[in-house]
C-alpha cells in the first residue's frame, strides 16, 4: 500500500505541478509586455528631452530677456527688486549706452548698429539678435527706463530721462 500511496502523490504532483509551469510563463508573457512599454516609455522621453532642449534654446533666444517675476503694480501687488527682473545685464546696459548716445528716438535696428560699433554686448549667442534685443528693450520699457513711440510702422526708444 505504501507504493500505491506514493504513486498517488506522484500523480497529484503532476498537476500542481503544471501550475508553476503556467504562472512563470503567464510572468514571462507580463515581462516582455512592460518591456515593451518600456522601450516605448524611453522613445518618448528621448523625444521630450529633444522638445524640451530645443524650446529652451528657442526660449533663451526669444524670451530671454522677458522677466521671471512679476512687474512692479502687477496684481500680486509685490514689487520684486530690480535685479531680479532684469534678463541680460550686458545687453540691458549696451543698450542704455546707445541710447544715451543720441537724444532722438532710433529704431532698434539703429540700436542694434551702435551696439555692434561699439561692441558693448555680444550678439553671437543669439539665434536672432534683433529680436532679442526688442525683448530687451520691451523689459525696460515695463520697468520704465525707455519709453517707446511709434512712428508709422516702427517703433522709436527713448531713454527715459525723466
Amino acid at each position: 500500500m505504501s507504493e500505491q500511496e506514493n504513486d498517488g502523490n506522484q500523480s497529484d504532483a503532476f498537476p500542481g505541478s503544471a501550475l508553476p509551469r503556467e504562472l512563470t510563463k503567464r510572468a514571462e508573457i507580463k515581462l516582455a509586455d512592460l518591456q515593451a512599454r518600456k522601450a516605448e516609455i524611453l522613445k518618448k522621453m528621448q523625444k521630450l528631452r529633444y522638445l524640451a532642449n530645443n524650446l529652451a534654446g528657442r526660449r533663451q533666444t526669444a524670451h530671454q530677456n522677458e522677466p521671471a517675476f512679476p512687474e512692479q503694480g502687477s496684481r500680486s501687488g509685490v514689487e520684486v527688486p530690480r535685479l531680479l527682473r532684469t534678463g541680460n545685464g550686458k545687453l540691458r546696459r549696451a543698450c542704455r549706452i546707445a541710447l544715451m548716445e543720441c537724444e532722438d528716438g532710433q529704431t532698434s535696428a539703429q540700436i542694434y548698429e551702435r551696439i555692434e560699433k561699439r561692441g558693448s554686448a555680444c550678439f553671437h549667442e543669439y539665434r536672432d539678435p534683433l529680436q532679442s534685443l526688442v525683448n530687451e528693450l520691451e523689459t525696460m520699457a515695463r520697468d520704465g527706463e525707455v519709453l517707446c513711440s511709434h512712428a508709422g510702422q516702427e517703433e522709436l526708444w527713448n531713454l527715459n530721462r525723466a
